[in-house]
This record gives structure tokens, sequence and C-alpha cells, in this order.
């Protein structure tokens, strides 16, 4: 099922319209919204330890390898620890509200000559606190890093947490320094269907899905949701009517006060 809806853009003295579409699902005579996984990027581009938002929490760092730059959203810079810190070294960031992470990602900076500094060995923590931390996950001889190689790790958590970090334990060999480019803290989002009841052009607006999402039919859907709409009985007072002819007065905006 599909509604298109208009888009009005002003060119001049000239109106044109686009077509914007959105569709729902129909199945046994229900209809049905979409809600594809989705995956998140909780860690906002951070431009220092504590701006926009949330603050980045460390151990140690190396003159300008800043630790912000693990979440700039560049592989520009680098985070290392002290010199000669290569264990029991941390990196991670704590959020402003609580967050669900189960998924997150490590990579390594563009360079050929330091792969020995690549972390081999460490686990993901978190916490309520900043000073009682669980372990969530733990990993172990990740060796034959490559440059800007970024490696992806899942995790079954479903549990809220102010703070996340990488507690570091041991690095691929270099004797002196441990190099992280950049680090991603994220959520997935699993897919959905939102049931509507009785739906209205409303629905459409707000549930319906935009034409570019790609949906996968063979994805298992991990919850179902439901909305119902219904009519409500105005209140007394009185209705006023008036024809107008939108050819000669275009009308962009309706407003009752």
């Amino acid at each position: 099922m599909t509604l298109v809806t208009w888009d009005e853009n002003k060119k001049g003295n000239e109106r044109l319209y686009s077509p914007i579409r959105r569709f729902l699902i129909s199945s046994t005579n229900k209809i049905y919204s979409p809600n594809p996984t989705k995956i998140v990027d909780l860690v906002p581009k951070m431009t220092s330890n504590t701006t926009p938002s949330g603050t980045v929490i460390y151990s140690t760092n190396y003159l300008a390898n800043y630790p912000y730059q693990v979440f700039n959203k560049s592989t520009s810079g680098i985070w290392s620890p002290a010199h000669s810190n290569i264990t029991n070294q941390y990196i991670g960031y704590t959020f402003s509200t609580a967050q669900i992470v189960n998924r997150y990602t490590i990579q390594f900076p563009q360079s050929t000559s330091m792969l020995y500094a690549a972390p081999k060995s460490w686990r993901l923590e978190a916490s309520n606190d900043n000073t009682s931390w669980i372990t969530l996950d733990t990993r172990e001889n990740e060796v034959d890093w490559s440059s800007l190689e970024k490696r992806t790790f899942d995790i079954d958590n479903k549990d809220q947490y102010l703070s996340y970090r990488i507690y570091i334990l041991a690095n691929n060999g270099n004797a002196s320094w441990v190099y992280i480019s950049e680090i991603e803290f994220l959520q997935i989002i699993n897919s959905s269907l939102t049931l509507l009841e009785n739906p209205s052009e409303e629905a459409f607006s707000i549930y319906g899905v935009e034409k570019n999402v790609s949906l996968d039919m063979n994805e298992l859907i991990s919850s179902l949701n439901y909305v119902k709409y219904t009519n409500t009985a105005l209140g007394s007072g009185k209705v006023f009517r008036q024809k107008i002819d939108t050819s000669k007065i275009p009308i962009k905006k309706v407003s009752i006060e």
C-alpha cells in the first residue's frame, strides 16, 4: 500500500510539486508498518574530551594523541597511552544517560610500520559509577592487523550502562606503544512490525516507510507493536464552512485559534 503526498517547492512565480511516497505492508487483511533493523552510533562526533556531550574517559595519553580522537569520526588522529604503558590501559566514554551497547568496533591507524602496536587482548567493560566495572566481552590473540583495518565485535548485552571502556591487556609486541585510531559504541535495534488497526491517512504520514528503505523479507521479526486509531466525539460548538478556489489563492498553512 502506498500513499502519495505532495511537497511544494516554489521557483519564481511557478510552484513545482514533487511526490513523497511512503508505504505500509499488507498481510492477511492487516496493515503493518515495517521497522527494519538499524544500527545506531551512540557516541557523537567528539571535538574534545567533553564536547559536544558526554565524557571521554582514559588512563593516560601521550602528548597530542588526545583520547577524544578515537571518537572524532576520522582516522586522521590516534590515541596512545603514555610511552611504555602498553598494558592495563583503557579508553572509553561516559554517556549523559545510560545506553545499551551490543556492538563495538576498533580501528587501527593508517600505518604499516607500527602494526605491532595494535591491541591484541582486551576487555570491554561497563559501569554505572566509573568505580565498579563488569566485563561484557573479552578478546584474546587479535593479531595480523592491517593499516586502517576496522574490526567489529557483537556482544549479548541487553542492559543499559552509563560508561563503556576498552581495557587493554596486551598489544601485538611493540615494546613502547599501543595505537587505536577509532572506536565505535553501537546499538543494534532489531527489526519489528507495528500493527495499525483502522489506519488513516495520518497513519501513513506517521508510520509509513519512505520508498528508499530496503526490507529484508527473510529477516526474523523481533517484536510486534500495536497502534489503534479510534474516533472521538467532539464537544459542542459551531461549524463554519467556506469554499476557497485554491487555483487562485494557494494555501500553504491553516491555523485555528
